[in-house]
């Protein structure tokens, strides 16, 4: 079992790689000038040079590619614009609150899928297990991310039972 759960981890580095690749490739054929972004419209081609030196626009791609692969093995993961700080701290700061409600999720999605399988299995061949079904079915076939946009309006804008943006932890 090791053998194989390593054989797919070795196996998705390429892809990895691949993905990031046409990703980066992708962003570099985008018309307009990402330096742009950061000044006036009335900026100065000197201004532009600056920004764009900062940003490493200045270099060929395959240069920027590779400086790009050898700060992400160095765990760099480079500056966020927006938060204007290090993407690594931005990730670590969110973490515990990702994890425990991913841990949350994960509970609540076995406890309701064991729950299920019990009662379809209990009833097998009856309207309860065809139920049990065609909701196992429909929640395999809706993407995670629509029924989490749904589920927010529901429980927080339609019927207020929680509130949309805060976060309290457990404890």
């Amino acid at each position: 079992m090791i053998r194989f759960i390593l054989r797919r981890v070795l196996a998705s580095i390429p892809v990895l790689l691949l993905v990031s690749l046409i990703t980066f490739g992708l962003l570099w054929l985008v018309p307009g000038d990402p330096a742009s972004m950061f000044l006036d419209a009335g900026a100065t081609a000197e201004a532009l040079d600056r920004v764009r030196r900062e940003l490493g626009l200045d270099q060929p791609f395959l240069v920027r590619m590779g400086q790009w692969y050898v700060r992400l093995l160095q765990g760099d993961l480079g500056q966020s614009l927006l938060l204007n700080r290090s993407v690594v701290d931005a990730i670590l700061e969110r973490l515990p609150v990702t994890l425990s409600l991913t841990a949350l999720a994960f509970v609540v999605s076995v406890l309701l899928g064991v729950a299920a399988g019990v009662v379809a299995a209990v009833r097998h061949g009856r309207l309860a297990d065809q139920g049990m079904m065609t909701l196992a079915l429909i929640g395999l076939s809706i993407p995670e991310f629509w029924l989490g946009l749904v589920l927010i309006w529901l429980i927080a804008v339609l019927v207020p039972i929680f509130p949309a943006g805060d976060y309290v932890p457990f404890t």
